[in-house]
């Protein structure tokens, strides 16, 4: 699915179904991502900033600067995430 440069600012996407689909430049900005199925997206340049990721299943990302996010970020929510390389947060809430 190509959502390249798609605008999603605060938008509600949670339980959305976005595995696989192309966000390269996408405005997610403190998009509601709460249960997304995120696996193998495509977030290059895609903006992610106060985002709510909590639930969501990122595995696979692609260019994701959320791998090294911890749950007591002050930039994402991603409590209960699993990230893109598969694990979860250090610190989990």
């Amino acid at each position: 699915m190509n959502l390249s440069n798609a605008d999603f600012a605060y938008a509600d996407l949670s339980g959305a179904d976005l595995g696989s689909a192309n966000l390269t430049g996408a405005n997610l900005r403190r998009a509601d991502l709460d249960g997304a199925d995120m696996m193998r997206a495509n977030l290059k340049r895609a903006d992610l900033s106060g985002g709510n990721f909590m639930g969501a299943d990122l595995t696979g990302a692609i260019n994701s600067n959320l791998n090294s996010a911890s749950a007591s970020s002050t930039q994402y929510v991603i409590c209960h995430t699993i990230l893109p390389s598969g694990r979860r947060p250090v610190k989990d809430c």
